[in-house]
């Protein structure tokens, strides 16, 4: 469920791009629209029982992506990853450092 001023709307797994944190509040954006919409969970409590841990993956402390939204991952600096989604982002969407081998494990499940 998203909000969108008082209105609540259903977004099916399948158009989720990622959702990501910012100054406490999480964020839910769509794939290929790039729409965001604001989650009543935190990315804790999504990460933790509320997604799919083979559809979805934490990949830095501010966001968790779809794999099917996964469309490129190239070297970035300090040994992390730079990903390209199917949603575009404001900020680059980077692998952290310590995730990278798991995540690399994860996407090859």
């Amino acid at each position: 469920m998203t909000k969108s001023g008082s209105k609540l709307s259903f977004t099916p797994v399948e158009q989720i791009a990622y959702f990501y944190a910012d100054r406490g509040i999480t964020f839910l954006v769509e794939s290929g629209s790039s729409n965001k919409f604001i989650v009543d969970h935190s990315l804790n409590e999504l990460e933790n029982g509320l997604l799919d841990p083979n559809k979805f993956y934490r990949i830095n402390r501010s966001f968790i992506i779809n794999l099917d939204s996964l469309i490129e991952m190239k070297p970035f600096n300090n040994g992390r990853l730079a990903l390209s989604l199917n949603a575009k982002s404001d900020e680059a969407i980077v692998v952290a450092r310590e995730r990278v081998n798991e995540f690399k494990t994860w996407i090859n499940q």
